[in-house]
């Protein structure tokens, strides 16, 4: 987890390579859900208020890689000369520029969370960790009951990519004892990522087109529709999280 997520980040230093620094955000994430459970077996939070360095990386990238969903979906309507994806991708080139200045202060900050939590990890007992799921399913179960609007699906999904990323290094026996229905979550998780992608380049290119704009009409339908996939899929989220 951790010598790929540097892989990722020493790549992309070397090709610019955007798809790079998305594949280092989800190392990111994964440690931060790892952090979380350690977390919930201590009873504190201090492991994850020490990854605040790996934060601002992955706040950071987070900004490119916005832009660069948003600039692919520019192109998908308008074409790659259009002054709209013009303006998009001097955008996205200014940020890679700054985020590739500040390489040395990264490199810095990932030596420190690496010191301060990674060699703090610790192996966690297997009822520790089903308490930490039931715990998490009861949250989202009212979650998407009661807060199932376009302000807070997001929160929901990053709890769900929380619990399939912890899954994912747990040993055989006990994934096979928590018994997860991995095709729903998945299925629910990505409807929501595509309603979220929609939503950011909706706000990103709020400030430079008009509400009239074509772009933004097409991208206002998406939203809708995938806003109602969203609201459907997740209320049968308390009978379908288990097999």
């Amino acid at each position: 987890m951790w010598e790929t997520m540097i892989a990722h980040f020493y790549a992309f230093s070397e090709t610019q390579d955007v798809e790079e620094l998305h594949r280092l955000r989800v190392e990111i994430k994964k440690i931060f859900a790892l952090t979380v459970l350690l977390d919930f077996s201590t009873r504190t939070s201090q492991l994850s208020i020490s990854l605040k360095p790996l934060k601002t990386i992955f706040t950071k990238a987070g900004e490119i890689r916005n832009i660069q969903l948003t600039l692919q979906t520019i192109m998908w309507y308008t074409g790659k000369k259009s002054s709209l994806c013009e303006l998009q991708q001097t955008r996205l080139a200014n940020l890679i520029k700054t985020f590739c200045s500040k390489m040395a202060l990264y490199v810095k900050n990932f030596k420190k969370v690496h010191t301060l939590v990674v060699e703090k990890i610790y192996d966690i007992k297997n009822n520790c960790v089903l308490d930490w799921y039931e715990d998490e399913f009861k949250k989202l179960s009212q979650f998407f009951i009661k807060k199932c609007d376009h302000k807070n699906m997001h929160k929901g999904r990053k709890t769900l990519k929380k619990l399939l990323y912890v899954y994912a290094i747990l040993q055989k026996p006990l994934q096979k004892k928590l018994n997860l229905n991995r095709h729903y979550l998945r299925e629910l998780e990505e409807i929501i990522g595509k309603w979220h992608d929609v939503v950011i380049s909706l706000e990103i290119l709020s400030n430079v087109v008009l509400s009239e704009n074509e772009i933004i009409k097409k991208l206002s339908e998406r939203k809708a529709k995938f806003l109602k996939s969203c609201r459907i899929l997740s209320k049968l989220f308390p009978d379908k999280c288990y097999k």
